[in-house]
């Protein structure tokens, strides 16, 4: 999903799976985006607890697995592709191995091996780590989109840089992970290069260069934006994240929508089956 993330012609749209229209909705966005803090760490288990040995069953259950519950996305609605190389046996080992960890933990708490305490300390763990990136992807972007795709230019200027300081900002955002925009700017640059580049960048750009204009001085002066954002959204009375979600509903629906192969005959009736059809 990361790929597509940083595809011109994905970013921004309903089927980015790293992206929501946070920047130009309502509130209820914002609450359900920091909700799945608390929930995913449950999801997790379900996925391969349950979803893993289920998804043997049928090939069809196999792909659906992992096109929509294999991604670390925070769009749910998003697709994952599979490539027709996909290393799928692979996978499949990868996917046992995590059923068996998970059924591990609650096999040891059943036979008293281990307290069941463990589970809870285990899921805030999850729920720590989980909260830190979430805290990090939520100034990573503007996320001004409407779901229409954006170009490179314009995926940078939806992209956040954060300065801060050099020992809590570092804390939150080790290995340059502050540096979003300069990543999207050039993803080929290593993460831990990433400050060097952007000091470079800041000490020779002009003024009134738009590099400048995304690169805010700490996390609560991003967070300070994208609030005063969601404010105007509501002001406005429609809120550009209707229509992103809008388009995700039509994305949907497309994909789920069966696929019927055209005619070769060119003598068919207009209103006739297709051979293909009813054979």
């Amino acid at each position: 999903s990361h790929l597509v993330h940083h595809n011109t012609h994905h970013y921004g749209t309903a089927n980015d799976g790293e992206y929501l229209p946070l920047g130009v909705g309502r509130w209820r966005n914002l609450l359900g985006f920091l909700l799945q803090i608390l929930l995913l760490p449950g999801f997790v288990v379900f996925r391969f607890l349950i979803l893993t040995p289920i998804s043997f069953l049928h090939p069809k259950l196999r792909r659906w697995v992992l096109e929509r519950a294999s991604s670390f996305v925070i769009n749910f609605g998003h697709r994952r592709e599979i490539p027709e190389n996909a290393p799928l046996k692979a996978w499949a080992v990868i996917d046992v191995l995590c059923f068996l960890r998970v059924a591990l933990m609650f096999t040891l708490v059943a036979i008293g091996a281990t307290h069941w305490t463990r589970l809870p300390q285990m899921y805030l763990l999850a729920m720590f780590t989980l909260g830190m990136n979430h805290l990090r992807t939520l100034v990573a972007h503007r996320y001004m989109s409407h779901g229409e795709p954006m170009t490179h230019a314009d995926q940078l200027s939806d992209s956040v840089n954060i300065e801060g300081n050099w020992l809590t900002t570092e804390l939150v955002f080790p290995l340059g992970l502050r540096y979003h925009a300069l990543h999207h700017l050039f993803p080929s640059i290593p993460y831990h290069n990433l400050g060097r580049a952007h000091r470079r960048l800041m000490q020779h750009l002009p003024a009134d260069s738009p590099y400048r204009e995304i690169t805010y001085p700490s996390f609560f002066a991003a967070v300070s934006d994208l609030a005063k954002n969601i404010r105007m959204a509501i002001a406005s009375g429609r809120p550009g994240a209707d229509e992103w979600y809008d388009r995700r509903r039509e994305l949907a629906r497309a994909e789920a929508a069966p696929h019927v192969p055209e005619s070769n005959n060119e003598d068919d009736d207009e209103g006739s089956p297709s051979p293909s059809l009813v054979a």
